[in-house]
């Protein structure tokens, strides 16, 4: 019988544990045969500030297939034993685990315990993300901090998308949650429980700029403007929600272009930002390629140049 090593293990569980994250997804969308509700149902009857409209959960797709990437590329001969993957397997069973069990504690409405689940899932993420030391930024190809761009294409774009998704996803989690215990807002038209919305403009405004930071710190300190777009696309799930009036989702007469012009507002600076990381990325990289193709021949076997 052939005997696996520790980080073959791992990094079949890694594998595994994924498609339980599928699959749990998957068997999610029936969960109503048991007695729990779909997420669209519990977003329509649970209104929230800070909850973007139904095309933005789309990003998932995204995220899921960057993580079906990372979990073959991961099993990959020449990647068991790499350092930073070693590292952050643990990390990432114990997301997409999280995840799983998440999405059936979240449909049966346990609100705290869901939040308690989801704190979790994000905490793992941001471990994986140290561990992985995901970085796009331009490096010297003779740095041993190297890697292509098919690596990070492979290893860091589901990652860096899941975290951005699942730091908006605690926000309206966390609101949500204290929803339940009467952190409202109650139009004066309507008195109905549909109609209580959780959080308010003000707490709504503040996570916009809590969001938004996180972004334009990690696109400054390690280019990842895959982590800015996805928030960029989760603000414009805000603004859209508080501007296309859909009373079965949001009581229309509550509706805050104030909280969408946050949103836009701080959106526009992410953006702006990601353009200059991809444009200093482009510079960095064509600057070395052209520094290289004007050394003499003689010059490039030198390595103290």
């Amino acid at each position: 019988m052939v005997q696996l090593s520790h980080n073959m293990q791992l990094a079949i569980g890694t594998l595994a544990s994924y498609i339980v994250m599928i699959g749990m997804n998957l068997f999610s969308a029936n969960i109503s045969v048991i007695g729990g509700k779909d997420n669209k149902t519990i977003s329509d009857t649970n209104p929230t500030y800070l909850t973007p409209d139904g095309v933005t959960f789309a990003i998932w797709g995204i995220i899921y297939l960057g993580e079906l990437c990372f979990s073959i590329y991961q099993l990959l001969p020449s990647n068991i034993d790499n350092k930073g993957f070693v590292a952050a397997r643990p990390y990432v069973i114990g997301a997409f685990l999280l995840n799983s069990i998440w999405i059936v504690i979240f449909a049966f409405t346990f609100w705290w315990l869901s939040w308690l689940i989801i704190c979790g899932y994000l905490l793992m993420l941001a471990l994986a993300y140290r561990e992985m030391k995901i970085d796009y930024r331009y490096v010297n190809p003779d740095s041993e901090d190297y890697r292509t761009a098919l690596f990070k294409t492979l290893s860091y774009v589901g990652f860096s998308a899941n975290i951005a998704w699942v730091t908006v996803a605690t926000a309206v989690n966390t609101t949500v949650t204290l929803r339940s215990a009467g952190f409202v807002t109650v139009p004066a038209s309507c008195n109905v429980d549909a109609c209580r919305i959780g959080g308010s403009v003000d707490w709504a405004i503040m996570f916009v700029v809590i969001v938004a930071a996180v972004s334009v710190s990690l696109s400054i300190f390690r280019g990842d403007f895959v982590h800015n777009l996805t928030t960029a696309w989760a603000l414009s799930g805000i603004i859209r929600m508080q501007t296309t009036p859909l009373a079965e989702r949001f009581p229309v007469e509550s509706l805050s272009s104030q909280l969408a012009n946050w949103a836009l507002a701080f959106e526009i600076v992410v953006l702006v930002v990601t353009g200059l990381v991809i444009v200093k990325y482009i510079y960095e990289a064509f600057f070395a390629a052209n520094r290289v193709s004007r050394l003499p021949t003689s010059s490039l076997a030198n390595p103290m140049l």
